[in-house]
């Protein structure tokens, strides 16, 4: 039978491939939200990726330095979270991140 649900973040993640990123001293905020606006501009559908980053992780003090190229979403999401003390989960077509003890 056909399905008409979204894929989930996990497959959408790992297929939009970001060409360059580049953070310097950035916020874990800063570098999601360039994450959020690039999967937008590079998904066939402009629809990108759908990114929560709970409490703990919006106040996280940690700056991101990273220098990535052709990188898929997904992984660069995982790289940004810890970076920062983080964790990344996929959860149907949500990436999630938040402390790395939580579920």
């Amino acid at each position: 039978a056909a399905s008409t649900a979204s894929k989930s973040s996990a497959e959408t993640g790992s297929k939009l491939v970001l060409d360059q990123m580049v953070c310097s001293e950035a916020t874990l905020s800063e570098a999601v939200e360039f994450i959020r606006s690039k999967s937008r501009e590079i998904d066939p559908k402009k629809q990108g990726v759908n990114i929560v980053l709970k409490p703990e992780a919006q106040a996280s003090p940690a700056k991101i330095t990273l220098s990535l190229k052709s990188v898929p979403v997904d992984e660069a999401l995982r790289y940004c979270a810890e970076l920062s003390g983080m964790k990344l989960e996929a959860n149907g077509t949500v990436f999630i991140i938040g402390p790395a003890g939580s579920k």
